[in-house]
């Protein structure tokens, strides 16, 4: 299968989100179909936290109920849970994004 098959292509990804998926499948060379749906989900959340982040941005971060009480926006859930679930693609995936944390006491101590 090519990297640049149609199969390969969601029309709900933003542009930002297929050049990812094309970068990750060329650096980590994802061949199997499972773990090319993994990262395309998990980059439909992130596109869907980045929309909630604009949500959040342009209406502030708390907004009025039914009875005009000030409440947390619901982005902010959103935002926070189509984050974890494009990290969680990621840690599915096993890929090493980031530098690995420090092993064993810090240096001096």
């Amino acid at each position: 299968m090519s990297i640049n098959a149609p199969s390969d292509s969601n029309p709900q990804l933003s542009e930002a989100s297929e050049r990812l998926f094309a970068e990750f499948i060329a650096e980590y060379a994802i061949q199997d179909l499972g773990g090319r749906q993994i990262l395309m989900d998990g980059l439909l959340a992130k596109d869907l936290a980045d929309k909630a982040d604009a949500a959040l941005k342009r209406d502030g971060l708390v907004a009025p109920d039914k009875y005009g009480q000030l409440k947390p926006h619901p982005c902010i859930a959103a935002a926070r849970d189509f984050r974890a679930q494009w990290l969680q693609a990621l840690k599915a995936l096993h890929l090493n994004v980031g530098d690995p944390p420090a092993m064993g006491r810090p240096e001096g101590s």
